[in-house]
């Protein structure tokens, strides 16, 4: 382990130098929260590691989404140490070289990479899962050589029981390899491990390893800065139903994924590991190894690394049922984190067989390949697009006003509680249960869970009346005269609630128009500027997806305006801009497909049409469905006499549905509709074969 250590500096200031100076897309602002108030994540809480992580995130003088990324930097420079001192005692004597940059070339791979410079739990998962390999591999050797191996066992199942405190579901995949690790020495650990002092030494390390879980119970009494997590204190069922991630089902098992998905993972799975993540050399390099190890290392040993590649790599995409599209892609490149390490460890066995300087340079030139490759991609420093969006909109609300600022919602809390951004208003959040929400964002109305639904949308028209504002979209100054999608419980829509006095309303009224010129139009002309641009993080796809919908926000809060003939000269240009954009092009052939009578002729029905065609490959697979639903509307709104326009509304409305076919999909149940109303019911019987509640709705 000593020989490794001088990697800890140098990945840890690497990962520093390049980490997110701010919380950004996805979870890592869920993860800065828990680590700032010691409080609840997501399913399944990760207690663990808001309790290791919190020191991090109150260092002096640094901000708590910097010291949350210096916890994930840290563990994963130690992680790749530990994976040096591994591969060295599996690669024998005298190649302590090919361990050291094998670590290394793991070290700057670039999903891992991503998450040693970020807010979240993998890194933390990393570390733990390193530290119980090499305890296997202790109790290995010792086994063979005769030696006590019950303190050493007995400390394993507490690391394993720490591990499933982090993140239990990734840990116990990896895990899969190490009962091959001890096959040749099982009759001896068996042995030893089997007595009743030892067994019962194990238990209590795991029970001790597993108490984390017990904090959230002790956190939903006593309710820290936020969480992420609505069970009430006794309600054993939801903490179930968190810890067993019963509550991620949702987005484990996506209504519309086939076995195709999984397939479309488990390629992009392989083609991340022998080419993206570390590059051609690297992957050439393990693939050589792989062949090589069966001689090399044995069976077992081999059939231990095989198992820990494809766990997360190919068994638990082909377990799940997600649609495959860029936020899936996205998420699942951290899941095999441990399967790029098994990678590198078989570029190793690779190198090994070469000559020793020859072995060790050519790891070197590989790890150097992948540092230079990756850089670009893994560099958070400017990803500030969340915050930065987040700080726009709290500055331009004026006093008293709520806001459930939606998919944003954390980071404006984020703010609030660091940089007392936006005191002057209420950041709640909608989702079900409302009243414990509203709890965790400082209203302490309801017990959590104590409203049934319909005494929850009392409760939010009630506190909508009560207060003056509520803004309900994500730009500063353009608050959508319609409700908004995601929150339909709303009574307030636009500057809603009630006044008294309809004089002081009017004055208030005016003033907000005055604010808006002054100091609102400013601000989101700089910021949608600034996302029609293209300036944000390309590489995340969460920056991508956000920046869209604020664009298509934007398009269609100017295009009400534009028709009402109140649009300020100055947003006429922006619109324009705005308009040749995906999102903003598909933002306006919904709105012109919902107002058919600004369209008027067929001609321009083909100009969008065209259009669409041309953007489609930009936008996300659910935005591309969408896309041809609107088109397909156009089409059958402009001519619905002619034959050649119906027919290209069918051809549209199939590829919308085929496109993204499940049946919560506005687009199949668009399909529907129109199959129905012109007779088509061939077509749309082929569509009740697969969603027969969808059409039933869309009847």
């Amino acid at each position: 382990m000593a020989k490794a250590l001088p990697l800890v500096p140098g990945l840890f200031a690497l990962y520093l130098f390049t980490a997110a100076a701010d919380a950004g897309f996805g979870d890592s602002v869920f993860f800065t929260l828990a680590c700032l108030g010691g409080d609840i994540a997501h399913a399944p809480g990760y207690p663990l590691y808001a309790l290791a992580c919190f020191p991090f995130a109150h260092i002096p003088g640094v901000s708590a989404a910097t010291g949350a990324a210096a916890f994930s930097a840290l563990c994963a420079a130690f992680a790749c140490a530990l994976f040096a001192d591994i591969a060295r005692l599996l690669l024998g004597g005298g190649r302590g070289g090919c361990a050291f940059f094998a670590a290394a070339l793991f070290g700057v791979s670039a999903s891992f990479w991503q998450q040693a410079n970020f807010q979240e739990a993998y890194a933390f998962n990393a570390f733990l899962f390193m530290v119980s390999w090499r305890l296997v591999l202790e109790i290995r050797t010792r086994a063979e050589e005769e030696k006590p191996i019950a303190a050493v066992a007995t400390v394993l199942a507490f690391v394993c029981a720490l591990g499933l405190s982090n993140h239990w579901p990734l840990f116990v995949l990896a895990a899969a390899g190490f009962p091959f690790w001890l096959w040749r020495a099982r009759r001896a650990v068996a042995a030893e491990v089997f007595r009743p002092r030892t067994v019962a030494a194990i238990f209590a390390a795991v029970v001790v390893g597993l108490l984390p879980y017990l904090y959230l119970i002790w956190r939903a009494r006593n309710p820290g800065l936020f969480s992420g997590l609505p069970f009430a204190p006794d309600d054993w069922q939801t903490f179930w139903d968190a810890v067993s991630r019963r509550l991620h089902f949702a987005d484990d098992y996506q209504p519309g994924a086939t076995i195709a998905d999984s397939a479309k993972f488990v390629a992009d799975f392989f083609a991340g590991a022998f080419w993206r993540e570390m590059g051609i050399v690297a992957g050439m390099l393990a693939l050589a190894g792989f062949v090589l190890q069966w001689k090399v290392l044995g069976i077992s040993a081999s059939l231990a690394l095989c198992a820990t590649f494809s766990a997360a790599g190919i068994v638990l995409p082909l377990l799940l049922r997600r649609v495959y599209d860029g936020a899936t892609a996205q998420d699942f490149s951290a899941y095999p984190l441990l399967s790029f390490a098994v990678v590198c460890f078989w570029a190793a066995v690779a190198a090994a067989r070469l000559p020793k300087k020859w072995g060790a340079g050519a790891l070197a030139i590989a790890a150097a390949l992948a540092l230079a490759q990756n850089f670009e991609k893994a560099d958070r420093r400017g990803q500030t697009l969340a915050g930065d969006i987040a700080r726009a909109y709290l500055q331009t609300l004026p006093p008293g006003g709520w806001t459930p600022f939606p998919s944003l919602r954390k980071h404006a809390k984020y703010l609030q509680l660091t940089e007392n951004a936006g005191a002057q208003v209420s950041v709640i959040a909608a989702p079900n249960p409302f009243a414990y929400e509203m709890r965790f964002a400082g209203f302490a109305l309801y017990p959590p869970n104590a409203l049934s639904a319909a005494e929850e949308v009392r409760a939010v028209r009630e506190y909508a009346n009560a207060n003056p504002f509520c803004y309900n979209t994500f730009i500063p100054g353009l608050q959508s005269p319609r409700p908004p999608r995601e929150y339909l419980l709303f009574s307030c829509i636009n500057h809603g609630g009630k006044k008294e006095n309809e004089s002081e309303s009017e004055k208030e009224s005016e003033g907000e128009k005055e604010n808006a010129r002054a100091v609102v139009l400013p601000q989101a002309t700089a910021l949608i500027n600034r996302i029609v641009s293209g300036e944000y993080d390309r590489n995340d796809y969460y920056a991508r997806k956000t920046a869209g919908r604020i664009l298509a926000d934007a398009t269609r809060a100017m295009l009400v305006l534009q028709a009402s003939y109140a649009l300020p000269e100055e947003w006429r240009e922006l619109l324009a801009r705005a308009e040749q954009t995906p999102e903003g092009h598909l933002a306006k052939t919904e709105f012109l497909a919902a107002r058919p009578g600004l369209l008027l002729s067929k001609r321009r029905a083909n100009e969008y049409a065209q259009k669409t065609q041309k953007h489609l490959p930009q936008l996300p697979r659910r935005e591309r469905s969408r896309a041809l639903s609107a088109a397909a509307k156009l089409f059958a709104a402009a001519s619905p006499r002619d034959a050649e326009s119906m027919a290209a509304a069918k051809q549209f409305h199939a590829r919308a549905a085929a496109l993204f076919p499940a049946a919560n999909n506005p687009a199949v149940h668009a399909a529907l509709r129109f199959y129905l109303q012109e007779g088509m019911d061939e077509e749309a019987a082929k569509l009740y074969a697969r969603h027969g509640e969808a059409l039933n709705r869309a009847r």
